[in-house]
């Protein structure tokens, strides 16, 4: 794999913090993220990263939704992010892309590379071996960033909300009212987004390879996957129980569904309040406003339109014509969207512990070399320091975003009564986090924001 330097524990990590050191923002906080897991300390041990270190993120952190059963022969589950390997990259740096395989204990059995290669633990040598892992780390997270975060998230479901609500609603419309909720400063932060994470030559096309943005671009939105196929357990019975035990009893999955579950109760009960006006009697919708809000979603979302007309289909959003809209469907779609641009969000979003250490993952890399040179890393490192910002979180009152809109005590009620749920959904994740090695905190009401503000 070529010469490297021996290894120094946080040595380069601690490099990449001292550029901030002293540094906070208008809270007064350090702009630098705090390091909740520390990687090297956890998991490297005389220089060589335990295989435990790639269970533990594929299993309890940023992996678990995208976790499948194994394809081949040998492995019982996989990540797959070879996808990656079709895109092009810079002079000087490695091509991304790698599969983890896992076995049924959910233990690295085998990675393969982008061109197909499949290198099992048991068959090659440790330096192959741990180059490979830090490939597919550093892979996998990048897929969760630029897929899952950038382009789904932000740029599809929260950009497609706000701009619709905004584009198809006074601003009394009681839906409007719940919408802006989850898309509170989502036009400020997407517009940064567009800056420097969208841009050509901007920050994210120089801390990482490729070469051609347009072609990532294109590659980031053509691989965003239906609702169904990412968020059908929520919902579904049938999906969630297609899935293996394993994966279900990650804490993604069973805090996920507990968070879920609580938005859905409030989707439904505020159209409980609200449905008179909205909703005819065979439950299709018939407010002209918000009718205008769904037409404007296409035109707002970077969602492929094929997904858009799959999606309702799954969720029955449509009448027997086939376009008219109905409540009951649309009343999941929204749940499932305003969870994907909060619990999953921070999800998705909070990997700064994995990326802090270019030890342990990089958004770029030297074929041969299993670390981020300094320029990448530290671009990385002003990114999450610009990004890490501290907002509002879902467990606060929000009531009186509702004053002045038509039943205003009824939907104030609904609000206080969510305000009740989250706080009994903290405590229950309190209680599952007692029984882990780690905790899981991305869907604990006191750490969610209750939109993409970061």
């Amino acid at each position: 794999m070529g010469h490297e330097a021996p290894y120094k524990p946080l040595e380069r990590q601690q490099w990449v913090k001292s550029m901030f050191h002293g540094a906070v923002n208008l809270d007064g906080d350090p702009v630098y993220p705090n390091i909740v897991t520390n990687y090297a300390e956890r998991f490297l041990v005389d220089g060589i990263w335990k295989d435990e270190g790639e269970t533990f993120v594929a299993w309890n952190l940023w992996g678990a939704h995208r976790l499948q059963p194994s394809d081949i022969e040998g492995a019982a589950y996989m990540y797959k992010a070879s996808v990656l390997g079709v895109l092009r990259v810079r002079p000087g740096f490695s091509k991304v892309g790698a599969d983890m395989y896992f076995d049924e204990a959910g233990v690295p059995v085998m990675v393969a590379t982008p061109e197909g290669e499949k290198l099992w633990r048991s068959q090659v040598d440790s330096e192959t071996w741990q180059y490979w892992k830090f490939v597919w780390r550093s892979s996998g997270l990048l897929m969760v960033i630029l897929v899952d975060h950038l382009w789904s998230t932000h740029l599809s479901a929260a950009n497609g909300m706000v701009g619709a609500s905004r584009d198809a609603m006074p601003p009394n419309h009681p839906l409007r009212r719940l919408v802006a909720m989850f898309t509170a400063l989502t036009p400020r932060v997407n517009q940064n987004a567009l800056d420097q994470l969208v841009g050509p030559h901007m920050s994210i096309q120089r801390l990482q390879p490729w070469e051609d943005l347009h072609q990532v671009t294109q590659a980031a939105r053509s691989l965003i996957q239906p609702l169904k196929a990412r968020f059908g357990h929520l919902v579904d019975s049938d999906e969630r129980a297609a899935l293996p035990q394993k994966v279900l009893d990650t804490p993604y999955f069973t805090d996920g569904q507990l968070y879920f579950d609580s938005l859905k109760e409030l989707v439904d009960n505020y159209f409980a309040v609200h449905s008179p006006e909205w909703c005819s009697e065979d439950g299709l919708v018939v407010d002209k406003d918000f009718l205008f809000f769904y037409e404007r979603l296409e035109a707002w979302s970077m969602y492929v339109q094929d997904h858009i007309k799959t999606d309702g289909e799954w969720l029955k959003m449509f009448g027997a014509d086939g376009k008219s809209l109905r409540c009951e469907g649309f009343q999941s779609w929204l749940a499932i969207h305003f969870f994907h641009v909060s619990g999953f969000h921070r999800h998705v979003g909070m990997v700064g512990d994995s990326l802090a250490d270019p030890e342990w993952a990089g958004p770029s890399w030297v074929q041969g070399e299993r670390y981020a040179r300094p320029q990448q890393q530290l671009l990385l490192g002003i990114v999450s320091a610009s990004t890490g910002t501290s907002w509002p979180k879902i467990i606060e009152d929000y009531s009186f975003m509702f004053a002045g809109v038509n039943r205003e005590k009824q939907t104030q009620e609904v609000m206080s009564k969510f305000k009740v749920r989250m706080q009994e959904l903290k405590v229950t994740i309190d209680k599952n986090n007692e029984h882990r090695e780690v905790p899981y905190n991305r869907f604990d009401p006191h750490e969610i924001e209750t939109a993409v503000a970061v």
